[in-house]
């Protein structure tokens, strides 16, 4: 894209007489428009609660090639920073880079060198589906242990040490000790996010009484 400024000058001699002129002056640039945000799961890093998460900016760049209709020759490069995409420092050049919500900026660069353009890209963790059940459960008096997932998740998986799922409802009864594991799914910015937790069930022992009799 380009844009052009008219510049007008004034030029006066010691006798007074002055000239004006006038002249254009362009600017040619590389326009970015608006790029789309990229989202991950909080997940994405193998941990599911701590604000963390794995963004394709390498595949990002054929995405912004395609929104903004670049030619495949331009040069895209990554910063952390406004004043690091102007000056050309600290590039980020890692396929996948792993942060928290934050923005990081795009440098298109003509292969030329003639022309450039820098936009920002937000970058949206997801957070990790809500679980609040405890680590371990005890059933007493072969009363059965009823756990809930959380209602704002959107599916639910209850699996035993196997790795069998038992149940998909949001609610399970569990009759029999054993290693589990709780996973809650949640669909947020068209992704869909899961958050994995394991629990243990154990089981008492009956109260056994032993009778005395009287000598």
């Amino acid at each position: 894209r380009q844009r052009q400024m008219c510049i007008r000058d004034r030029v006066i001699n010691d006798n007074g007489c002055f000239e004006i002129s006038s002249f254009l002056i362009s600017a040619v640039f590389v326009d970015l428009g608006k790029i789309t945000e990229m989202y991950a799961c909080d997940s994405s890093d193998l941990d599911s609660n701590d604000g963390f998460g794995i963004f394709s900016i390498g595949f990002k760049r054929v995405e912004i090639r395609e929104e903004v209709d670049l030619e495949a020759s331009t040069i895209l490069e990554y910063y952390p920073t406004l004043i690091d995409a102007l000056t050309k420092q600290n590039e980020i050049d890692d396929r996948f880079f792993n942060s928290p919500s934050t923005t990081i900026w795009v440098r298109a660069q003509e292969e030329n060198f003639a022309c450039s353009g820098i936009a920002p890209i937000n970058l949206i963790v997801n957070s990790a589906p809500k679980i609040d059940i405890e680590e371990e459960y005890l059933i007493c008096k072969n009363q059965p242990i009823e756990l809930f997932g959380d209602k704002t998740n959107d599916r639910f998986e209850w699996v035993d040490s196997n790795g069998f799922i038992l149940s998909t409802q949001r609610e399970f009864s569990f009759f029999k000790p054993g290693s589990y594991q709780h996973i809650a799914y949640k669909t947020e910015n068209g992704i869909e996010c899961s958050n994995t937790f394991d629990f243990v069930i154990t089981k008492t022992e009956p109260v056994s009484y032993t009778h005395l009799r009287a000598h």
